[in-house]
């Protein structure tokens, strides 16, 4: 079973709502949005838990706590 990400104002992305599973196919027109969508996906799947379990030995910058901000946030 995969998780789902709801997106809107990402990019060419208006509004998305998308479900993953272990094959997810993106389909459309050249320049509607779809590397943005892969990118954010994998970013999230990769890095996400990182941003949000920080442990303590790990120094934390101004840009990481920003971005760790966002992401809780969303």
């Amino acid at each position: 079973m995969g998780w789902r990400l709801k997106v809107s104002g990402y990019g060419k992305i208006e509004s998305a709502e998308v479900e993953t599973a272990p094959l997810t196919l993106f389909v459309g027109d050249n320049n509607s949005g779809k590397s943005y969508l892969m990118s954010l996906l994998w970013g999230i799947r990769n890095l996400g838990g990182e941003l949000l379990y920080a442990d303590e030995t790990m120094e934390i910058t101004e840009t990481y706590d920003r971005l760790r901000c966002w992401v809780k946030n969303r």
